[in-house]
């Protein structure tokens, strides 16, 4: 459970991150890659606290 709430909140600080324009990933020119994959680990988050929560 501690990991599923540990990847939603890197998942809303990368998102926060990206979406000030301030943070973006190594390669990119933007930081809409980042707020992709921000989006993407908030949700892996959001996916294993449903399935712990089930059981």
């Amino acid at each position: 459970m501690s990991s599923a709430i540990t990847n939603m909140i890197f998942g809303a600080l990368a998102i926060a991150g990206a979406l000030s324009g301030r943070f973006r990933l190594p390669f990119t020119h933007g930081p809409t890659p980042l707020m992709i994959v921000g989006g993407g680990v908030f949700a892996l988050g959001i996916y294993q606290l449903i399935r712990h929560k089930r059981g």
